[in-house]
């Protein structure tokens, strides 16, 4: 487990048993993701966005991650990746494996409209 100290928005963690997005096939497996908010307690759980690595090109709601082959100083990502703002999903502290890095802030306030956009976007009035 991950110490509750260094929990904080934007931070980059690794999540155990992460079902595919909802619609999508896949396997349910360990995937990186990013904190929207900061960890409060031992019984918290944690809004976070999933990365994914890019296949492609971004989709509208994907947001392209810093990455680098040897490790990006900040992200630590070493494929090209992005966050994905419309699959949020909360997470108990016991899930979380391992700290990966963190979102550049300018990006994290990016990714953080996006997931609030999507969100009311999915929950009109």
């Amino acid at each position: 487990m991950v110490g509750v100290a260094v929990l904080h928005l934007g931070v980059i963690v690794f999540v155990k048993d992460v079902a595919p997005m909802e619609g999508t096939q896949g396997e349910t497996k360990s995937r990186r993701v990013i904190l929207l908010r900061k960890c409060f307690g031992l019984d918290d759980v944690l809004p976070c966005v999933v990365i994914k690595t890019l296949r492609g090109s971004l989709d509208v709601h994907e947001i392209a991650i810093p990455h680098r082959p040897d490790g990006h100083i900040q992200t630590s990502l070493t494929d090209p990746s992005a966050a994905v703002c419309c699959w949020v999903i909360h997470v108990s502290l016991d899930r979380i494996t391992k700290y990966a890095g963190k979102c550049p802030p300018p990006l994290m306030a990016e990714v953080l409209r996006a997931a609030q956009r999507f969100q009311d976007e999915s929950n009109p009035p």
